[in-house]
């Protein structure tokens, strides 16, 4: 183990945590949150694409900051609309099983956090350094990382790279 896969640990223990003091109800609406903001930054991340294309001209530099931005800015606005949410049923205080239950969706959400990163690290040189290569953690998250590439238009997925130096081919479908 090196210091990805701590760091994932960490990511994972630190989200089950989380949730073990949220409770059930607030981890779905963050797990749900975190899933639909990945879902919006994937769709709409070509779009944002050809809006900073004049602005940015590095692809790999304007595609990780659409989308982080995208990302971020749906997260925020869902995590609000979660607040609000909670505010409008009023506060419940969770029992032992929900808590039990809010640790569990901390695991879930844990995976999606690790799979955001991973993304955004297929932009990047990361995946060619020898602690991504050598990390037994990451291959896991690696390969839903490519099959979400694949749902991504074939312009912005050959951006996404997470192949050894040695054996890089550029994605064609």
């Amino acid at each position: 183990m090196n210091w990805a896969d701590t760091t994932i640990l960490a990511v994972f223990f630190f989200s089950t945590i989380i949730g073990l003091v949220q409770g059930f109800i607030k981890e779905v609406l963050s797990l749900l949150a975190w899933l639909i903001a990945m879902a919006i930054a994937i769709s709409f991340l070509s779009i944002f694409d050809e809006i900073l294309y004049k602005s940015i001209p590095y692809s790999d530099l304007r595609l990780g900051i659409a989308f982080s931005g995208i990302l971020l800015v749906s997260l925020a606005l869902l995590h609000w609309m979660n607040d609000l949410i909670i505010q409008s049923v009023g506060e419940i205080p969770p029992t032992f099983f929900e808590h039990f239950l809010g640790s569990l969706l901390g695991l879930a959400r844990a995976n999606v956090v690790i799979l955001a990163f991973v993304l955004l690290a297929g932009l990047t040189q990361i995946p060619h350094w020898n602690s991504w290569q050598q990390s037994v953690l990451i291959p896991f998250f690696q390969t839903t990382a490519l099959i979400l590439r694949n749902q991504l238009p074939i312009s912005i997925a050959s951006q996404f790279n997470f192949e050894p130096l040695s054996a890089y081919r550029p994605y064609v479908p």
